[in-house]
């Protein structure tokens, strides 16, 4: 009798839905790149503007920042989007080429001079930590890397490398579509790299790279199937980068798809997403079940202690994913996201993990 309701206490934990809830809508949001959460305050970059919204009231608190040269200023350039991350007691604006830190209330504190590719990244120890496209101009090996970097830009050391997905250049562009992207957080002084591109793996780095431990798990390879491969490509054909130089262009995606060669490897890679809050690492991967997304959540030192799958949230758009746009984040145990409304009005949604 001890094992079955042990059994069914298991089963219960793995098949946990619950439905998201709107918290209303998000007043003069128009393009948003990226959300973040910190002290009850809703941070969105959109476009040029961050706007900060009340997360009891939904009330639009402050709107600040703008194009240009100038301290505090930042450039906007097409198709590379503006990111944010809000910590305590300031937020960083990352641009093409500079790093702009703000109070939460939008006050200018100081600005860092950073590398054009260099992307996604957070400050530890003193140093910096960031994602480094690199795209040979001789149409060799391009590669994505994760490397760790001083207080003047200058690389200390590399901790991981892949292939980048774009190789080559226009008109001849191979794309490789598994949807494998380098991913990283920092959390407890530490740095959390996922390698899945050799398996369910997440190495751990102290603040000068050097390797602490690393989390493996046994994981079942998911098949990108013919019918998965046909969805894909057709995301990329709908994606709004995408229309959006179709449009300037005057071309039909018929004849702008030729200029690529699309790639699939045999399987997705064990590991879609992950994220790092309070503690808690929330990896998303490809595995669904009634059309519901499954969430492995593990503690620091890669113990599982929950799965769930849930109703998908923010749409994913493949440009979306390579420029860093994200448009969810997770808050106290909580997915927020983003979407437009049958109004084309901007939504926040919560949604319960656990």
């Amino acid at each position: 009798m001890r094992t079955m309701l042990l059994a069914i206490i298991l089963l219960i934990s793995t098949i946990l839905v619950f439905p998201a809830v709107s918290l209303g809508e998000l007043d003069g949001v128009l393009k948003p790149s990226i959300i973040d959460i910190v002290k009850d305050r809703l941070f969105v970059m959109d476009t040029e503007q961050v706007r900060v919204f009340d997360m009891k009231t939904m009330e639009l608190l402050n709107s600040f920042g703008k194009r240009g040269e100038g301290p505090g200023e930042y450039k906007i350039i097409p198709n590379f989007p503006l990111s944010l991350k809000a910590f305590d007691d300031f937020l960083i604006v990352e641009s093409i080429d500079k790093l702009s830190y703000f109070s939460l209330d939008g006050k200018y504190i100081k600005e860092k001079r950073k590398l054009p590719l260099l992307v996604k990244i957070s400050e530890i120890g003193g140093n910096y930590i960031g994602r480094r496209i690199i795209q040979p101009p001789d149409g060799s090996l391009s590669t994505s890397a994760l490397k760790i970097y001083d207080s003047e830009f200058k690389e200390i050391k590399e901790l991981y490398k892949q292939p980048f997905l774009q190789q080559g250049a226009f008109p001849n562009i191979r794309l490789d579509l598994g949807k494998d992207f380098l991913l990283y957080q920092i959390a407890d002084n530490k740095i959390f790299v996922e390698k899945s591109d050799k398996g369910f793996l997440i190495d751990v780095y102290d603040f000068k790279g050097n390797k602490l431990y690393q989390i493996k798990k046994d994981y079942k390879k998911i098949p990108i199937t013919s019918n998965d491969k046909k969805a894909i490509i057709k995301d990329i054909e709908m994606d709004p980068q995408i229309q959006r130089q179709l449009k300037q262009f005057g071309l039909k995606w018929a004849d702008f798809s030729r200029n690529f060669k699309f790639e699939f490897p045999d399987h997705y890679p064990p590991i879609k997403s992950m994220e790092i809050e309070k503690e808690k690492i929330y990896i998303t991967t490809f595995k669904q079940k009634d059309n519901k997304v499954e969430t492995i959540i593990l503690n620091l030192k890669g113990k599982v202690l929950k799965t769930a799958f849930i109703e998908p949230t923010a749409k994913e758009w493949v440009m979306a994913l390579m420029l860093g746009i994200r448009l969810e984040t997770i808050h106290n145990g909580k997915i927020y996201y983003i979407q437009e409304n049958e109004d084309e009005e901007w939504e926040l949604f919560v949604q319960p993990i656990e």
